[in-house]
């Protein structure tokens, strides 16, 4: 058994890593692939906010450097170009030749003089520049801060071609985007410098050694999508845009998560050894216990049939002789024996009850009062005399009877005010009586005669009888060999009683008469003459002589009558 049980935790055991390997296999892949499509469709949502905002900052640095514009052009710094973002603003005019400066302000005396400006105006593309477009460009780097520039083109009403300038930090371009540690936003423009970015290290720096940077920077796609492997060995995907209203393009970066890491593994791994574990726990408290107990109920039944076998090999078997065809033989007489015997007095039983089909009269009342529990409920029983009485009958139909008897009695005690049943058994002169007596409403005279007749109830159509009960009743009764009787007065109660003429103790000559019949099926194919013209021995050999040994005559044959 126990080689069993651990055959049983084995088997689900594997069972459970099997099913953990085959859930591996299939599903870790596939949600490989659901992971990879979720962070691409996040990218590309990411990627339309980050669009909208670097617009939005775009506009913004337009609209404020065409402020200072309108303001500028007097002999002293005005309070708009004070309040702006830019340290240094210019109005370029097309003079048919070249670009000239109309007027140059500057917020600091000592960086990006005029003359910078003029070596800056051959880098730039003014002429390139479409009317709506805005252009950014890096042009230093002070005490470790790249500075970049916005060219705006503006018209007047004469259409000649002018050219906004304005100087700004990047710290001043007033993009804020939130990226995680997973995530790196980046704003460059078409030279491949970063212009502005939520993480400070590429602020201003150079990104053609960037993958996604080379990628847009060669290409005149509008947007692209690229995966390569980090520095690390990371798997990377990313996606860049260019921007349909300046030189800026954008781009975002994340770690991909088409490969999973062998962390998923490992953590299937120690699910895997949890749920062992737990079968484990599961085995040892609810299915060891039931082997163990199977084990025990085997090996009780086994010692039981040893038991068994070595009695019935101890014991020798009953040996009949041989059957002498004598019929003429005298019996052997006895002067011991009287007229009513067949078998010396010293080997003649007392008086006593036969065991087969005795019941207890009082253990057949529990029963049917236990059984009718709930009808009884209200009800003060009062029972005596049943303890010393005994009848050789058919328990279960006795019970059933009583149980009749006494639902009857309880029924018709429903609408008394005094509730008491009163069962009362005695040995009489006449034989064994059984009494119930309820204090019910009672049984009118002229419906006293027919209470045991088929069919026949006082009970209205609703009622749960239909006149069967009583007459089932005596039916049982009379097959027990009883006689059952009713007495009762209107509104007095009712009575009932079993009276049993033969009941009790059994004459010797049954006795014997019951003793022959079972020596008879010893026998075997014993004829009534055999039997009673044959000597009967015991078990044991035939030729121990200290056995007892005695002999059956035919007896009288008398009526009980």
């Amino acid at each position: 058994m126990r080689n069993q049980s651990l055959r049983v935790f084995l088997y689900s055991s594997l069972s459970i890593v099997a099913l953990a390997l085959v859930w591996g296999f299939r599903q870790i892949p596939a949600q490989g692939k659901l992971a990879h499509k979720t962070l691409q469709e996040s990218l590309d949502q990411e990627m339309i906010v980050l669009n909208g905002a670097v617009k939005a900052c775009t506009q913004a640095m337009k609209y404020r450097l065409l402020d200072v514009l309108k303001a500028e052009g007097n002999d002293h710094v005005t309070r708009t170009f004070e309040d702006s973002p830019f340290i240094a603003a210019s109005l370029l005019e097309w003079d048919q030749v070249e670009w000239k400066s109309l007027w140059y302000s500057n917020k600091s005396k000592t960086d990006l003089q005029n003359t910078e400006l003029t070596k800056w105006l051959k880098e730039w593309p003014l002429s390139k520049l479409g009317p709506e477009e805005v252009h950014f460009s890096k042009v230093a780097d002070l005490q470790g801060q790249p500075y970049f520039v916005i060219l705006v083109p503006v018209r007047r009403p004469n259409q000649v071609p002018m050219m906004g300038v304005g100087i700004f930090p990047a710290s001043q371009f007033g993009l804020s985007f939130s990226a995680d540690e997973n995530r790196e936003i980046r704003v460059f423009d078409s030279q491949g410098f970063a212009l502005a970015l939520s993480h400070p290290a590429y602020l201003g720096t150079s990104l053609k050694a960037e993958p996604i940077a080379q990628e847009i920077l060669q290409t005149e796609d509008v947007s692209t999508r690229l995966e390569w492997t980090g520095e690390r060995g990371t798997p990377m995907v990313g996606l860049a845009s260019r921007l349909s209203d300046s030189n800026l393009l954008v781009a975002i970066e994340a770690k991909s998560a088409a490969h999973l890491p062998w962390s998923n593994w490992l953590y299937l791994f120690i699910c895997t050894l949890a749920a062992c574990a737990i079968n484990w726990a599961l085995f040892k408290v609810v299915l060891q216990p039931l082997l163990d107990q199977l084990a025990l109920t085997e090996a009780n039944t086994v010692q039981l049939r040893k038991q068994l076998s070595q009695q019935q090999t101890a014991s020798p078997p009953v040996v009949v002789a041989p059957i002498a065809r004598t019929p003429k033989a005298p019996a052997l007489s006895s002067p011991k024996l009287k007229d009513h015997d067949f078998i010396e007095d010293k080997e003649l039983p007392e008086p006593m009850e036969v065991a087969s089909g005795k019941a207890s009269l009082a253990k057949i009342m529990q029963a049917a009062l236990r059984a009718l529990d709930r009808a009884l409920q209200g009800v003060d029983v009062h029972s005596s005399g049943l303890e010393d009485l005994y009848l050789e009958t058919d328990s279960l139909q006795l019970q059933t009877a009583i149980e009749e008897i006494v639902k009857n009695a309880s029924e018709a005690m429903s609408e008394s005010q005094v509730r008491r049943l009163t069962i009362s058994g005695a040995q009489t002169s006449m034989g064994l009586q059984l009494k119930i007596q309820d204090s019910g409403v009672g049984i009118p005279a002229s419906d006293l005669g027919k209470v045991f007749d088929p069919f026949f109830s006082s009970k209205d159509s609703e009622g749960v009888a239909r006149g069967l009960g009583l007459n089932v009743v005596r039916r049982v009764v009379e097959e027990l060999h009883g006689r059952v009787t009713i007495q009762s007065h209107l509104g007095s109660g009712t009575t009932v009683e079993i009276l049993w003429p033969e009941a009790g103790v059994l004459e010797p000559r049954s006795q014997l008469r019951q003793i022959g019949l079972e020596l008879s099926k010893l026998a075997g194919d014993l004829d009534e003459e055999d039997f009673h013209q044959t000597p009967i021995f015991t078990s044991a050999p035939l030729s121990k002589p200290d056995y007892p040994e005695f002999t059956i005559r035919k007896p009288k044959v008398r009526t009980l009558d």
